[in-house]
């Protein structure tokens, strides 16, 4: 069985929907929010376009995730973007825990 590479369309749209799905937005809200239309989404997340820089970097920032998320796609950055859709408090929660774990080192 021959494995095919993801390509960077392919990731992007994961990345995209993903992101999207984890905070509860809907394509509409998403589309509101970086200023593009419902179904230029609907294009990101079936892969038949990729999102312009201005977009990658409105993504980055509604989302809170660096770049290397977006473009990466690795074990790593698929627990900071389930990180990123915790509620503040969760998030100041888990920060004192791992403080106080890595200060017992």
């Amino acid at each position: 069985m021959q494995v095919r590479p993801v390509t960077d369309t392919e990731r992007i749209s994961n990345v995209v929907k993903k992101l999207r799905n984890e905070k509860g937005f809907s394509q509409e809200m998403l589309a509101r929010k970086l200023d593009v239309t419902r179904n230029t989404i609907d294009n990101y997340e079936h892969g038949r376009c990729m999102p312009s820089m201005s977009v990658l970097k409105a993504i980055h920032e509604e989302f809170s995730i660096p770049y290397e998320v977006i473009f990466g796609g690795t074990e790593k950055d698929e627990t900071f973007i389930k990180y990123s859709s915790l509620t503040k408090k969760d998030k100041e929660l888990i920060d004192t825990l791992v403080e106080r774990l890595s200060s017992k080192s």
